[in-house]
Order: structure tokens, then sequence, then C-alpha cells
């Protein structure tokens, strides 16, 4: 049986492991995320640092791997809403 998560704390700071378990998603996606400017840390040198609330605001705002966001289309004339 599996540990429940606990809450993301805002002024917490995590580890890139716990911050992966928290998010359920694998180490190597956060480091991703990480990477392309999507969930902002930082690089303590040994390994990295993230504030509860920069992972609060990445579950709010990620998109899943492989699945793009759609665009709305008003009428069925192909006009994509702005």
């Amino acid at each position: 049986m599996k540990q429940a998560v606990e809450p993301i704390q805002s002024t917490a700071v995590y580890k890139a492991e716990e911050a992966a378990e928290l998010l359920r998603i694998d180490r190597s996606a956060v480091y991703k995320a990480y990477n392309s400017g999507e969930l902002k840390g930082k690089d303590m040198g040994k390994g990295l640092k993230f504030l509860g609330r920069e992972l609060l605001q990445y579950a709010g705002t990620a998109t899943p791997p492989g699945q793009e966001i759609k665009k709305s289309y008003r009428n069925s004339g192909g006009v994509p809403e702005q």
C-alpha cells in the first residue's frame, strides 16, 4: 500500500526527488522542467532545490508531456479565438 503524499507547503524547500514525489512525476521530468525554465528552482551544487510555491505554480500550469494545448475555434470556419 502506497503512503499518502503530503500536501505541498508553499514556504517549504524541497529536493528534486521530493518535488517529483509531490508532483507525481519522474525525477527526470523535474530536471527537464527546471532546465526548460518551466519550473523555477536553485542549483545548490549538491542538487536542485525548489520552493513549495514554485511547485504549486508548476502543478497548476503544467501541461502533461505529449499533450498540446488545443486551440479553440469559433464557429466551424476554423478561425482560432484570440
